[in-house]
C-alpha cells in the first residue's frame, strides 16, 4: 500500500467493497486514503 503523494497520475478509481481504496489506472498502484 502506498499514500496519494507517491503516486504522480490523476486516474484513481474507487475499489468496490473498500471505503478509502483507490486504485490508478494508469500505474496501477493502490492507493490507501484517510490514515
Amino acid at each position: 500500500m502506498i499514500d496519494q503523494k507517491t503516486c504522480p497520475h490523476d486516474a484513481k478509481v474507487k475499489m468496490a467493497g473498500f471505503k478509502d481504496r483507490y486504485e490508478c489506472t494508469r500505474c496501477h498502484k493502490f492507493i490507501l486514503y484517510g490514515q
